[in-house]
Parts: structure tokens; sequence; C-alpha cells
């Protein structure tokens, strides 16, 4: 198994009926490309200000 699903199925059982979800930033091609290709996906979008400058992250989900 790969490591990637090692470590989901360890959040999975040791939160169970949780939500397994993360942030990225909407550039960040490469990292969400990883994470679709392990189960993830776009549920949406939105602005953060960070160093006063609007930013936008994608909520990522992962799908069961």
């Amino acid at each position: 198994m790969k490591k990637e699903r090692v470590i989901l199925n360890n959040c999975k059982k040791r939160f169970p009926n949780q939500t397994v979800a993360l942030e990225v930033r909407s550039f960040n091609q490469r990292a969400i490309n990883c994470y679709k290709k392990v189960g993830f996906s776009i549920k949406r979008e939105y602005l953060k200000n960070i160093s006063n400058e609007d930013v936008k992250f994608y909520y990522m989900e992962l799908e069961e």
C-alpha cells in the first residue's frame, strides 16, 4: 500500500465520522494534482487575507 493511503487510512481510523479535509492555495497545481490522485476533490474556493493581500484557496475533502 502506498504511504499516502496508509496516512489517510490512519486518519480515518483515529477520527471516525470526521471529514478528512485540507486547504491549498489555488496556484499550487502540483499539490492539487497530488491530492486529487489520492482521492480529494475541490469542494469550494475562497479568499483569505494574507499579509494584506487576498489569496485564493481551495477547500478539499477526501471522497469515500
